[in-house]
């Protein structure tokens, strides 16, 4: 319903505005639904497929809250990103020069430099992820506090790539643990609304309509010929057992036995149609 109402609005707005660029809108209606709380998996879309929350504009951004919260102009935005990028550059540098110095001490050989697996840029291996095992700046652009208090040459991180990586499957993790939640409350409702059927009770089974002719019956008689563990059954007539596992919802038990057990061919295997 939320969907329809935002494809409502955008309509509405692009009438307004006698546009004719209809699929400038399109993001904005997709925006709508990937942001939009699903109650089956209990985030969004776009969390489950990205690891994090959605976000636009500033918040998209590195920028802390306080910084953010002084903005009022575009040229204001543009300079604190710029010189967020400088203050991050000199960090870089500031720390290649601190691990060249202190690997200077410790060894005598030349330090390879090395690019930075989040940022492509240039660093001297001071720094290594502990999960890719590739080297990265030890600053919030590229790298994320793995809760180790130990600092200087050599040191793990978690690089932005792989911390990316374990959010989405943290999420996608939790999604599937919910589905399967949903799933068992969807059974546990079909095995209270449907009473258990027992080996050898007559059912009756519905044809579709594209297998039936005109004067075919609308069921067949079956009889249950095994139960398995997951809650379907195998059932069975005197011209051979159907090769299908039926859910209980897909036939109905009979008050009364016309068929016995003993009459089905236990050797052959026929499908519904035939």
């Amino acid at each position: 319903m939320d969907d329809q109402i935002s494809a409502y609005k955008c309509s509405t707005s692009f009438c307004n505005e006698n546009s004719t660029k209809w699929s400038e809108g399109l993001r904005f209606v997709q925006w709508k639904i990937n942001t939009r709380l699903h109650t089956g998996i209990r985030r969004t879309p776009y969390e489950a497929g990205f690891g994090i929350r959605p976000q636009l504009g500033v918040v998209s951004t590195n920028l802390t809250i306080d910084a953010a919260s002084i903005l009022e102009t575009e040229e204001q935005l543009e300079e604190i990103l710029n010189s967020e990028e400088e203050y991050s550059k000199q960090q870089i540098l500031g720390q290649d020069d601190i691990a060249s110095d202190t690997a200077s001490i410790t060894q005598q050989s030349e330090i390879t430099n090395y690019n930075c697996v989040s940022c492509q840029q240039i660093s001297s291996g001071a720094h290594t992820c502990m999960s890719c095992g590739l080297f990265c700046h030890a600053i919030p652009l590229c790298s994320v506090n793995n809760g180790s208090e130990e600092e200087g040459f050599g040191s793990a991180v978690l690089c932005r790539l792989c911390h990316q990586g374990n959010q989405i499957t943290q999420q996608r993790k939790g999604a599937k643990r919910i589905q399967g939640v949903q799933a068992d409350k969807m059974f546990e409702q079909s095995r209270k609304q449907f009473k258990q059927a027992n080996i050898g009770d007559t059912v009756m089974v519905p044809l579709p309509d594209v297998d039936r002719g005109k004067g075919d019956f609308r069921n067949i008689k079956a009889v249950v010929v095994a139960v398995e563990h997951t809650g379907t059954y195998k059932l069975g007539t005197k011209y051979g057992q159907l090769n299908s596992h039926y859910t209980r919802n897909q036939f109905t038990p009979c008050l009364d036995k016309f068929l016995d057990i003993n009459d089905v061919q236990t050797g052959k295997e026929i499908s519904l149609r035939q």
